[in-house]
């Protein structure tokens, strides 16, 4: 064990009971991690807590539970997965001029909040729909303009 401030060191005869009792709730959340896993639960904290209690009627904190190495870890191979979205998929056939435009503008973007983003959506959304219509009357337009010239070259 660390030095608990610059006065008081922690007493050596402590120090197996502290060590003791850490690696058993390195335990407990390991295990109550695995259930959740097993149980294709997701892997969060309150899930972690009641897991926990669950199998041997032990509460953690959450803070103990953010501190442990089992929990870091699964943290950390969590946003790794995180690649493989579909903008992991889109990425390859990209080329790479392309690939670091759309890397910019995808971390840009995550940097807004989730109802500024959801609003340019449905902005953009409408903005579509809109060049759909004008698309399609564009269409009927010409069909109809060659339907009008078809019949004056019949009627000469």
């Amino acid at each position: 064990m660390a030095v608990t401030n610059s006065i008081h060191r922690t007493p050596e005869w402590l120090r197996p009971l502290w060590e003791s009792r850490s690696a058993e709730t390195a335990a407990r959340i390991a295990a109550g991690m695995e259930l959740l896993l097993k149980q294709n639960r997701p892997v969060m904290l309150a899930g972690i807590q009641q897991a926990i209690l669950a199998q041997c009627g032990a509460r953690i904190s959450r803070s103990t539970i953010q501190r442990s190495e089992a929990y870091r870890r699964q943290r950390r191979s969590a946003t790794r997965r995180r690649s493989t979205s579909e903008l992991g998929a889109v990425l390859p056939d990209l080329d790479p001029q392309d690939r670091m435009s759309v890397l910019s503008r995808t971390s840009r973007l995550r940097r807004n909040h989730k109802e500024a983003l959801i609003a340019r959506i449905l902005v953009l959304e409408r903005a579509v729909s809109r060049q759909a219509d004008v698309e399609r009357t564009l269409q009927q337009e010409i069909l109809r303009l060659q339907l009008e010239s078809i019949r004056q070259q019949v009627t000469e």
